[in-house]
């Protein structure tokens, strides 16, 4: 739940060619959303995982829920 005065950024449509995954590339992409999102006092992060990028999301910190969120 977002509280009053907090700020949420919603990731959308990050995709990687299935030749191109399994090389870091979502990871890097959202490592950086993330980092911009902290220097812009972003306080959480919202995003709806498929299945096959949900393991990421959880290994960089996300927890699930109806959305998977970080709270930075």
């Amino acid at each position: 739940m977002i509280g009053q005065g907090e700020r949420r950024g919603n990731i959308l449509n990050v995709y990687t060619i299935g030749n191109f995954r399994r090389r870091g590339l979502a990871r890097y992409l959202i490592e950086t959303t993330l980092q911009w999102c902290r220097d812009n006092r972003i306080d959480t992060i919202i995003l709806h995982a498929s299945p096959e990028g949900r393991a990421l999301y959880e290994s960089m910190g996300f927890q699930a829920a109806n959305e998977m969120r970080l709270r930075l």
